[in-house]
């Protein structure tokens, strides 16, 4: 999460071992460069816990090192110190239940849901910002969201035709559930599929 503008990325890591998370720190880094360079922002200061493993290790204290970044941790027993970081994991938690919840949709896509909660609220107005969103603190300018689509309403994915089809007017189409602004991979759509022919009920807005 970014203190200035409490704009937040999230990241999907199967440990929080040092050997996956600093691949994963050097991937926000680099994406942050990338998208922000021309901004001339840069990350000044990396604030965490006082948990030693994940942050604390040579290879991350190297990486911080090599790009200027400064390492904060919090003392011990001071975890009012990272309220800020706290609220918002539990705000981007609420967030994701509610689109689970209203698109009826099983638990099992917990993590489309996350990063859906993220991006909407990244394009959401903030007391925090003055009633600005953390996109246009961070971009200067007002986010798009005419693109935004109910979570879990019903979606089509187009399939290329076959010869050997035949029936030129057979359907090019299959049903599943939108899953937010990321693009899915097959092992989604697929999961996507058998959740729909399993009959199980979606908010039914057609995209």
């Amino acid at each position: 999460m970014d203190c200035y503008s409490r704009h937040t990325w999230v990241f999907f890591l199967p440990d929080k071992s040092s050997t996956t998370v600093t691949p994963g720190f050097e991937e926000l880094t680099s994406g942050i460069w990338t998208k922000f360079h021309h901004l001339k922002y840069k990350i000044c200061r990396f604030w965490c816990d006082n948990r030693k493993g994940e942050y604390n290790n040579s290879r991350f204290r190297d990486i911080l090192r090599a790009t200027g970044i400064q390492y904060v941790p919090a003392l011990p027993y001071t975890q009012h110190k990272k309220a800020v970081s706290e609220q918002m994991i539990r705000t981007i938690t609420t967030k994701a239940c509610t689109l689970l919840l209203d698109a009826r949709l099983p638990a099992e896509f917990w993590a489309k849901a996350v990063q859906t909660a993220a991006y909407l609220h990244a394009h959401s107005p903030s007391m925090s910002n003055k009633g600005k969103a953390p996109f246009q603190m961070i971009c200067n300018e007002k986010p798009e969201v005419h693109h935004l689509q109910r979570f879990g309403c019903l979606a089509y994915k187009w399939i290329a035709m076959s010869p050997e089809w035949g029936e030129k007017l057979s359907t090019s189409l299959t049903a599943g559930y939108y899953l937010g602004l990321c693009a899915p991979d097959y092992k989604d759509m697929e999961a996507l599929e058998s959740v729909y022919k399993a009959g199980h009920p979606g908010a039914g807005c057609e995209v």
